[in-house]
């Protein structure tokens, strides 16, 4: 190999912190491409997997005749997936790489879609309802890790990434709020088993690139266990990240369900939740300059406080521009709590402590996410669904103004040595 000449991967495999940074001579910076393949594996884990229950719930309510609390119990299950993936992740990563654990969550939640329709009863949807979130849980917290080592070298553009990786959700809600209703309206309620089985075949046609991507990524630790972490002085950080979690899924859960009890025509309500994915889309070129010159806990009390604001607007008009209004606003801004929180781990940890880390909040935020649509719920059915909105935007706001007492931490710098033979 000729002098200055590099092999193709990252490793981080010296300890210490220490860094080797191994590239090809025809990839002498990472594409934003790389971000944006790993990117569609958070379009099925949440886009798909978590997000696109919302666009069925109003085919399964008339067909199986469930009342919002029955109807937020999936999703709860889902939640609880999330949880219990997030803890088998924190294990599984102290015995293998994150990419190995992020590709076997995928093909979890591919599979988990493929078959949530296989059975009206509610415990076999809830239990794939748990299958997904467990797969997408686990996909979640460890390609995060993924995209923050992929641009680690490149402090300046790793924020961008970051947001695009998460921005990849959009993707998954756009796409299937294109395709699920259409089908729903051609089949009628009776027809929702097709649309997860749709949603199966979409998240199988979509894995193949993130895979590919998550096998370049080396994320090893000399001695086969993490560095040491303190997390004391970001409670601010986790306590909102956790409340953000509680706050965001009743939107996310009720609000396409909303519109077409407020008469909204399938076609109108597809359209606003389309809008809804291109925002999500749009928000790493929205926030690019709040996500590389803010400290990370201010973008996340921003999104909060953003997400707290458009969870309630619909309330306040029945005007279609209104609800079209919320959920750009919505959809704009909700996936830069993650972003915002992963890029406060890169900040702040050695990289071998990212994959954890981003697992023990995933687990904090799963918590949440799983009381939260069941409780909002059972308050729609007592006081009105609109009720159930102004809870979860009552747990955003709250989220908010925790964040801003997170005061600034030392960064964490690691040292970087290229090889060259």
């Amino acid at each position: 190999m000729q002098k200055n000449r590099l092999t193709g991967h990252i490793d981080l495999s010296r300890p210490n912190g220490q860094c080797r940074l191994i590239m090809s001579r025809k990839i002498k910076t990472i594409s934003y491409w790389s971000a944006a393949s790993l990117a569609l594996g958070i379009a099925i884990a949440t886009g798909f997997g978590r997000f696109a229950y919302a666009l069925i719930l109003p085919e399964m309510r008339l067909d199986l005749g469930w009342n919002y609390a029955l109807a937020g119990l999936p999703n709860t299950w889902n939640a609880i997936g999330n949880f219990a993936g997030a803890l088998i992740a924190l294990v599984a990563l102290r015995k293998t790489e994150p990419r190995w654990v992020f590709i076997t969550g995928l093909l979890l939640t591919c599979s988990a879609l493929l078959l949530t329709g296989i059975s009206p009863r509610i415990e076999i949807i809830g239990l794939m309802r748990f299958v997904a979130g467990l797969g997408g849980s686990a996909a979640f917290a460890s390609g995060g890790a993924l995209v923050a080592k992929l641009f680690e070298p490149y402090p300046k553009r790793s924020g961008t990434a970051i947001a695009i990786y998460f921005g990849g959700g959009g993707f998954g809600i756009a796409l299937s709020s294109i395709t699920v209703p259409l089908l729903d309206s051609y089949l009628g309620a009776s027809g929702w088993p097709y649309s997860w089985f749709l949603l199966g075949v979409l998240a199988l046609a979509s894995s193949s690139a993130p895979i590919l991507v998550a096998l370049r990524v080396r994320i090893k630790n000399q001695s086969g266990a993490p560095e040491s972490f303190s997390l004391t002085s970001s409670w601010p950080t986790i306590a909102s990240y956790s409340l953000y979690g509680g706050g965001y899924i009743v939107y996310l859960t009720f609000a396409f369900a909303w519109m077409r009890e407020n008469h909204v025509s399938v076609l109108g309500s597809s359209f606003v939740w389309v809008l809804l994915g291109v925002a999500s889309m749009l928000s790493p070129r929205i926030w690019r300059y709040p996500m590389t010159h803010w400290y990370p806990s201010n973008v996340l009390a921003f999104s909060a406080l953003v997400t707290s604001a458009a969870g309630v607007l619909p309330l306040t008009s029945p005007s279609y521009a209104v609800v079209a209004l919320s959920a750009v606003l919505f959809g704009g801004s909700f996936y830069m709590a993650p972003a915002s929180v992963t890029a406060f781990t890169r900040k702040h940890f050695a990289p071998t402590t990212w994959a954890p880390i981003i697992t023990i909040l995933t687990v904090l935020f799963s918590s949440f996410q799983a009381v939260s649509p069941l409780i909002a719920g059972i308050v729609a059915d007592m006081y009105g669904l609109e009720v159930g909105f102004i809870l979860g935007s009552a747990l955003l706001l709250l989220s908010a103004l925790i964040a801003l007492k997170q005061k600034q931490l030392d960064d964490y710098a690691p040292i970087y040595r290229s090889t060259t033979k």
